[in-house]
């Protein structure tokens, strides 16, 4: 049949005009037209993947797999197309009756807007190959249950390259006893139906079995059936998982077992039935107060210096955990009541050795044991027994406990501070003598001597370049000097001698006209024993020597009280100390002594 020059016209519009993007739309849409003007029976574009031939879109066949013999046996009313002038790729055109010059023309047209589509194709393939190979993880495109892309890190993963692995379906690379579980999840995937990776084994190319983690899914490839997939190598996971679970049963700390391993391993040595069993438990008294003051890292110090003593001084098979913040606790199997107690009495040993050797931040540890003679004790009970003898021993020990760890603290805040010492014995005796012209009772007179021993305990945990600096402090340094009366103020409550006298150090640097620290008080809001010592204060640092400053003589110090009377001291009380001490010798005698 020969084409008129509306029907050229037409098909030309057609086939150079088609809009879609996908071959086996482009086929289709052209197809029935082409059908129509000069009877096209089929159409048909297959590209060449390795050595055999993929078919990209057809038309008028049943089904793809009789297309083959065609291109092989082409006849007079067929034609067929190399695409790029090779073998790369072949389409094929088939007409009832033999093609004349005119629609061979139209023909060619098609052919080569088809050669154009599967050029962009392979341009997306590439694409798509270099994404994947950009993804961390092994990443495999299959088509028709056979490997189409991988990218590198699965050639990694599997051992095997892109081209050894076209000739293989996936299933050829799992591990057989794998396959019948994985041919049950693998179609609840591909249906959305399970979105949870699959663990499961493959044999690398070297005959290696590795485990490792699959996930796929379906993608929308023309008529393909295209599954994207993912494959994660587990074979570190063993030695991940120890680390992990070594990480979740220890104190991050000091290294020794966390509370939970420690129920875990009473239970544990319950059913091993290895008795006696005795446990020790320990107390770190006082951990709060050197938290609060010297900080947390004097703090965890002290608590990793503790465990190296336990792990020093107990058995190698002796259990060790930290079960609190200050508490430890000890499983030693097969220990009897007296080899505890003589364990025990070896740390309190230790612990007085490290107390001498570390006189300024000392350990006072309590102690408890306990002994479970046989299955039929329960170890949660040997614990509680343990705990309640080292509660005893923790009270009894507090109190004296307490006491020196002031001392301690004062001692370390002059060696912090080598005037500190000096200025705090000289302010109790002002203090004392002002508190008495005044009419202090004798109560007030007392804790205002002891404010003057220990105003300053919050500054032992300020560094040494802010306390002895030279010069003014920054804005910075003074935010930090500043804390100081809060940080003594917490250790006097932890104190059963100081904590009357904790409100007293915590408002000692609060001034008349309500710009002293940290409340901004005013007047008689302020305690007297707080506005006595801010002028005995203020008095023995303007008459005392300092490194970066020569003192002043009593006098100019006097005219410096009476200018701030009103101001940052109480005026009245001002002008008693002016009084008193310009009448007095308690100067010259202070001077001397």
């Amino acid at each position: 049949m020969d084409l008129n020059a509306s029907d050229l016209l037409q098909l030309f519009e057609l086939f150079n005009g088609a809009t879609s993007k996908e071959i086996d739309e482009f086929i289709s849409e052209i197809a029935e037209e082409a059908n129509r003007i000069f009877k096209l029976k089929k159409i048909a574009v297959l590209l060449k993947e390795k050595d055999r031939f993929r078919c990209l879109g057809h038309w008028g066949f049943r089904d793809s797999s009789e297309i083959g013999k065609y291109f092989k046996e082409p006849g007079r009313e067929s034609r067929v197309y190399s695409i790029s002038g090779n073998p790369e790729g072949l389409i094929f055109f088939e007409t009832d009756k033999g093609i004349s010059r005119k629609e061979k023309k139209l023909l060619d047209l098609a052919a080569r807007r088809i050669e154009e589509m599967v050029a962009v194709k392979q341009r997306e393939l590439e694409l798509i190959s270099n994404i994947l190979n950009q993804v961390p993880v092994g990443m495999f495109l299959l088509k028709e249950g056979r490997f189409w892309v991988v990218n590198s890190q699965f050639e990694r993963i599997s051992g095997y390259t892109q081209k050894e692995l076209w000739e293989k379906e996936a299933m050829d690379l799992v591990l057989p006893k794998d396959r019948t579980i994985l041919r049950y999840i693998a179609p609840r995937m591909l249906e959305g139906l399970s979105t949870k990776p699959s663990e499961f084994r493959i044999v690398t190319n070297k005959g290696d079995v590795k485990w490792v983690e699959g996930l796929a899914a379906r993608l929308k490839y023309g008529e393909d059936k295209v599954v994207i997939g993912s494959l994660v190598d587990l074979s570190h996971k063993g030695k991940c998982t120890k680390k992990l679970e070594y990480v979740k049963s220890r104190d991050p700390l000091t290294g020794l077992y966390n509370r939970i391993s420690f129920e875990n391993q009473l239970c544990y040595f319950r059913e091993k039935g290895e008795y006696p069993v005795s446990i020790i438990v320990a107390d770190f008294n006082g951990l709060k107060m050197i938290n609060d003051t010297m900080g947390y890292r004097e703090g965890d110090r002290l608590l990793c210096a503790f465990a190296h003593l336990l792990k020093r001084v107990l058995p190698p098979s002796t259990i060790l955990a930290r079960v609190g913040d200050d508490e430890f606790a000890a499983i030693l199997p097969l220990v009897d009541e007296g080899a505890g107690m003589e364990l025990v009495s070896r740390l309190r040993m230790a612990v007085e050795i490290y107390n001498d050797e570390h006189y300024f931040t000392p350990m006072n540890i309590a102690f408890g044991i306990s002994t479970a003679l046989s299955s039929g004790e329960h170890l949660r009970d040997t614990f509680k027994r343990a705990e309640e003898i080292m509660n005893k021993e923790k009270i009894c020990s507090g109190l004296s406990y307490r006491s020196k760890t002031v001392e301690a603290l004062l001692t370390a805040l002059s060696e912090h501070d080598r005037y500190a010492e000096e200025h705090s014995r000289r302010m109790q005796r002002l203090c004392y003598f002002l508190g008495d012209k005044v009419g202090l009772s004798q109560k007030q007179k007392m804790d205002l001597t002891l404010l003057a021993q220990v105003h300053d305990v919050g500054k032992v945990g300020i560094s040494d370049r802010i306390i002895l600096k030279e010069g003014p402090l920054t804005p910075e340094e003074w935010g930090i000097m500043r804390l100081h009366p809060e940080k003594g103020c917490r250790i006097a409550m932890a104190t059963p001698e100081l904590a009357d006298i904790a409100h007293l150090i915590l408002k000692h640097h609060e001034k008349w006209d309500g710009t002293g620290y940290p409340f901004n008080l005013k007047g008689e809001e302020i305690p007297i024993e707080c506005r006595i010592l801010s002028i005995v204060d203020a008095f023995d640092a303007m008459t005392s020597d300092r490194p970066y400053r020569k003192s002043m003589y009593p006098e100019e110090a006097l005219d410096e009280i009476r200018r701030c009377a009103g101001t940052h001291f109480d005026p009245e009380i001002a002008e008693i100390f002016v009084k008193n001490i310009s009448e007095g010798d308690l100067v010259i005698n202070r001077c001397r002594g």
